[in-house]
């Protein structure tokens, strides 16, 4: 709600890398804590997958406001 007033005053540019770097690490650190073997073809997918709905939601909502 907050993205889509902003765009809608007219902010043309907003930074999603503090929200990207926490949504990788958290769900880095859920599959780590979940799994004793450190395999990263099994821990950097679903990270990376997170990561593109994250901007995929951004997206959305601001071509939807």
């Amino acid at each position: 709600a907050v993205l889509i007033q902003a765009v809608q005053r007219g902010i043309c540019k907003i930074n999603l890398a503090t929200e990207i770097k926490n949504i990788f690490m958290k769900t880095l650190k859920t599959k780590l804590d979940g799994d004793s073997e450190i395999d990263l073809r099994k821990i950097f997918p679903p990270a990376t997958s997170a990561i593109t709905d994250l901007v995929k939601d951004k997206l959305s909502a601001i071509a939807n406001g």
